[in-house]
């Protein structure tokens, strides 16, 4: 079987097309640091939700090594306009763009890696290298190097670590499979219109997103109890499966997406389930949760893509022998 190439589509640009490309890419991030800043919770800014980190991963698998210039630079900006001391934003951004270039290498180490994520397979490369490895090289290169500019006290060192991995981890498993699925789509055959996906995607994601606000008034008449709470939770990651069991992959990951980006501003709200309650932990148990859905909804779409391609097969199969079976008629 064929194997999909893998898109390096700034190889043969021209400079100054792949120098606009990287700038573009390094905006986007930093819209995207912006964005997971807001739910920082501590001077040293790490976040437990970073989006910045799934670009990052998404653009040095699709476009290759190139696009690590973009995550240094977009991560300098961020920086610098934040405060930072110029040597610390250099070393950070360094470590942000290791974190990419090491999460590429560990998605793409088996060699067949699709984008596509259509084979279970894939998701896990995706998860192990890239959810797992990548965090951690640039989880601990930052927490090293605010530690050697006496920026955190030792002791907030493995706070401040577990935070940045958790941050990117999340960002990874949410942003980085919407933006590969969508950037290599392929419509199977006898699947949905992309139209039709994306409305069930969204449509699905916004009603578990107003069942998550609702469910405050039910953990609330539970009077502090951990009963309805429970119940809540795990209603809504049963429902949170139902896209994964019927759409493609790449519905699958806007819906994940989606969902996720309800959840976590009505938690920082405080409202849902984990707000009610936890309090100010809440968004650390969600993020918890988010994590446990994006991994079973990929793994579901991805066994039931490979579910699909094998009964499209196996009924080509069946028709190319039929037609070398069937009794040919002779005319004189």
């Amino acid at each position: 079987m064929s194997q999909d190439p893998q898109p390096t589509r700034t190889a043969a640009a021209s400079p100054a097309r792949r120098a606009f490309v990287v700038l573009a890419v390094a905006a986007v991030y930093l819209a995207a640091a912006y964005a997971g800043l807001a739910f920082a919770s501590s001077a040293t800014r790490e976040s437990l939700v970073w989006p910045a980190a799934g670009l990052a991963l998404a653009a040095v698998v699709l476009g290759g090594p190139w696009f690590a210039a973009a995550v240094f630079l977009g991560g300098l900006v961020f920086d610098l306009a934040s405060g930072v001391p110029p040597a610390l934003a250099l070393l950070l951004s360094t470590g942000r763009a290791a974190g990419a270039l090491a999460g590429r290498h560990m998605v793409q180490g088996s060699g067949d890696f699709s984008p596509r994520l259509e084979k279970v397979r894939d998701v896990v490369w995706l998860v192990a290298g890239g959810a797992v490895v990548s965090p951690l090289v640039a989880a601990t290169a930052g927490t090293l190097a605010l530690l050697g500019a006496g920026s955190i006290a030792a002791a907030d060192a493995a706070h401040v670590w577990l935070t940045w991995w958790r941050g990117d981890a999340l960002g990874i498993l949410f942003l980085a499979p919407a933006i590969l699925t969508w950037a290599s789509a392929r419509r199977p055959a006898g699947a949905v219109a992309p139209a039709a996906g994306i409305a069930l995607a969204a449509g699905a994601a916004l009603a578990i997103g107003g069942a998550f606000v609702a469910s405050t008034l039910v953990v609330a008449a539970d009077h502090g109890g951990v009963g309805a709470a429970n119940v809540v939770v795990f209603a809504l990651f049963a429902l949170s499966m139902w896209p994964a069991t019927r759409l493609p992959v790449r519905e699958v990951a806007t819906f994940m997406l989606a969902m996720a980006a309800c959840t976590i501003l009505a938690t920082a709200a405080g409202f849902g389930p984990f707000a009610a309650e936890y309090g100010e932990s809440a968004l650390s148990v969600l993020h918890s949760f988010l994590a446990f859905v994006a991994l079973t909804a990929l793994l579901v779409a991805a066994a039931g893509e490979e579910g699909r391609a094998a009964r499209r097969e196996l009924a080509a199969s069946e028709a190319r022998f039929r037609s070398l079976t069937e009794p040919v008629s002779y005319t004189h």
